[in-house]
């Protein structure tokens, strides 16, 4: 995957389109594109780059992005510094002016002028962390409304989610580009740091470790994404602990409540998409759904399933795009197996956690009622009744 950026990123073939990598929430987008920016500022190929970060006070501002770019094109372009400086000299408002203009003429026009030596690679990553959906739908209209030809070449990186996606989408100003899933990766990275742990720790880790069930579980609840691998590595890697009991605690060996909560990171990164949302009482009922029962479901189904209108789970589930994806059979489904695990336990999502015994019942009430007063097709009476009644009896209470 850097290969096939890097290509596109230093190829001296004229290129008209930005390159949109796309993929969910702890794909390892940022990741790939430090990897890339860093790989290119070794060879004196970098132009600029901009991190945006959620709440930063300057980082989360899209209004500084063209003027930093510029800036920092003209810090690391000599034959840019110049037109950069000459057009905020003979118009110092360019500062404060609007995002489109400033990307006018403090980035396409001086870039412009040093075509015949290459193109000046911008990289922008994190697009959907910067304040506000229409200045991001902003952006992206500016990057995309000119021939950028062979003078500048933008790579930017985003979640999926739907208002950047409505744009990226119209005509052919964006080449997308999606992260993929690897299994593969993310078995050979944790193989590697495991061996390196263990090596530090010879002393208290047997051989082998971590077992061959202990990985394949790992890989698994991954979901082929390197953010669980990431963060378990760190968890384990705790020097003031045993490598195997921190990695008993993740796996189910040992309960976690001994340990800090060894997924803070990611935990801190689904409870921050969950309210970035509108608040919507349906939503948890709806994550129950798709959390409890082994099936999966169409969105209509759930619809049917909790009684609600025609569209309701499409439109409660509208701002989890990069948590929340319809499969190829049109199922709801996690993008991240942990995404489930951190939505079960109470202590890790709190107020999202979906395993209250008022929900079960709940939702259990509403399967019930569906099943006795609905015609489902046989496909979809199959998938609920497959283990509806092991639900309504665990969610019914002891006393009852």
């Amino acid at each position: 995957m850097l290969a096939d950026l890097w290509k596109y990123a230093t190829t001296r073939e004229p290129r008209n389109q930005v390159l949109w990598l796309h993929g969910p929430a702890g794909a390892g987008k940022s990741a790939i594109m430090w990897s890339l920016c860093e790989r290119l500022q070794g060879a004196e190929r970098l132009g600029a780059a901009f991190f945006f970060k959620r709440g930063h006070s300057t980082r989360g501002n899209a209004r500084v992005l063209f003027s930093t770019i510029a800036y920092r094109l003209a810090l690391r372009i000599p034959s840019l510094k110049g037109p950069i400086s000459r057009a905020v000299e003979n118009d110092p408002s360019l500062v404060s002016s609007t995002p489109e203009i400033q990307f006018q003429q403090l980035i396409l026009g001086p870039c412009q002028s040093r075509a015949d030596r290459g193109p000046a690679i911008i990289i922008i990553d994190g697009l959907d962390e910067c304040e506000g959906q229409q200045m991001q739908q902003e952006i992206l209209r500016i990057l995309g409304s000119y021939q950028h030809h062979n003078w500048i070449r933008i790579l930017i990186a985003s979640r999926p989610e739907a208002h950047i996606s409505e744009i990226t989408s119209m005509g052919s100003a964006y080449l997308p580009f999606n992260v993929k899933q690897s299994f593969e990766d993310v078995q050979r990275y944790l193989v590697d740091e495991f061996a390196r742990i263990r090596q530090a720790h010879a002393r208290n880790v047997p051989t082998p470790w971590p077992s061959h069930e202990e990985l394949e579980t790992l890989v698994h609840k991954s979901s082929g994404h390197f953010i669980y691998a990431s963060t378990v590595i760190k968890f384990v890697d705790d020097p003031h602990f045993r490598p195997t009991t921190r990695l008993a605690a993740i796996v189910g060996n040992r309960t976690e409540s001994e340990f800090e909560t060894p997924f803070g990171a990611l935990d801190q990164l689904y409870t921050q998409i969950l309210c970035a949302i509108p608040k919507n009482n349906k939503l948890v009922n709806i994550l129950g759904i798709i959390a409890y029962f082994p099936a999966r479901f169409s969105p209509l189904d759930i619809d049917q399933l909790l009684e609600f209108e025609p569209g309701d789970t499409v439109l409660a589930l509208h701002g989890l795009s990069s948590l929340v994806h319809l499969d190829n059979k049109n199922y709801v489904w996690w993008h991240h197996a942990s995404f489930g695990d951190f939505l079960c336990n109470p202590i890790r999502a709190g107020r999202f956690y979906v395993g209250e015994l008022a929900s079960r019942m709940d939702l259990a009430r509403s399967v019930l009622n569906a099943l006795s007063s609905l015609d489902f097709g046989p496909a979809v009476a199959w998938r609920i009744s497959w283990n509806w009644i092991k639900y309504v009896i665990e969610s019914v209470p002891p006393s009852a």
